[in-house]
């Protein structure tokens, strides 16, 4: 599922009723994933670099698109290996 889909649809939303009847499937980060997106943060941190690629670019003009909130990146390395969740 592409980010703006999710985005439109109820999945972000927290309360497990919000989910009842629809079908999806969770496929979990793997620890390489978090570990990876915890380093491109913490050297964000260090550096004070706020500069976001263009990857992080395309997903947050999706994400205020649709009216979503929150402005911390997605991890570039995320976005790089799964090019459809911003491209699909």
């Amino acid at each position: 599922m592409s980010l703006r889909a999710a985005l439109q649809s109820p999945i972000p939303h927290c309360e497990s009723v919000v989910h009842e009847g629809i079908k999806f499937e969770v496929i979990d980060n793997s620890e390489e994933d978090l570990v990876q997106a915890a380093q491109e943060m913490f050297s964000r941190l260090e550096l004070n670099d706020w500069k976001l690629t263009d990857r992080q670019m395309k997903a947050q003009a999706i994400r205020l698109s649709v009216g979503a909130v929150g402005s911390l990146p997605i991890s570039d390395r995320f976005l790089q290996f799964h090019d459809s969740f911003i491209d699909g």
